[in-house]
């Protein structure tokens, strides 16, 4: 099985030194968050024996119905005839009309966290799952199939206690695998 693996760019210059099969390729942090991670809690919502409906929105927090008024409302901004709902009825939400944040990420199960640094192990985190990340100094041996997401710091290097990117810093994203 392909495994998904997390590193910064000390990782690649581990990787390529011995091996010349390696394949890198630029890639944006959006198509990272979309491989690596996935929604904390999924959007949903429940229906009970009280009229009442429990929204759970994508940061995993919840928005509880009670007023009739208010549960017609939801039903109708979700396009659900609310007269064809009953006790325990529940289904996910495509559109949650409740919640404007920004959904809590999680990472996907096969994913190897592989950043030794711990500012860069804080930052890394913090932009893919809203959470800042312990480092995790390890050795991977990445093997056909498996993706290896570096993030290279550019632009200086991070202080001593950063979690979040300073100003004039940024990281640049890789996908390396190895080729035949």
């Amino acid at each position: 099985m392909a495994r998904k693996i997390i590193g910064n760019a000390f990782s690649l210059q581990m990787l390529s030194e011995g091996i010349h099969n390696i394949r890198a390729e630029p890639i944006d942090i959006d198509s990272v968050i979309e491989r690596v991670t996935k929604p904390a809690c999924t959007p949903e919502w429940e229906y009970n024996k009280y009229g009442h409906v429990l929204v759970r929105h994508c940061d995993c927090s919840e928005t509880y119905l009670q007023v009739d008024t208010d549960v017609t409302t939801f039903f109708e901004s979700i396009g659900v005839n609310p007269d064809t709902i009953g006790d325990g009825d529940h289904d996910e939400l495509k559109d949650d009309p409740y919640f404007e944040g920004d959904c809590t990420k999680e990472f996907i199960d096969d994913v190897v966290w592989a950043i030794g640094h711990k500012e860069t192990a804080a930052v890394v985190g913090e932009q893919l799952t809203g959470k800042s990340r312990d480092a995790n100094r390890i050795n991977v041996d990445i093997k056909p199939n498996d993706e290896l997401y570096v993030a290279q710091v550019t632009g200086g290097r991070l202080p001593e206690g950063t979690t979040k990117l300073p100003a004039g810093t940024q990281l640049k994203w890789w996908k390396v695998t190895l080729s035949d």
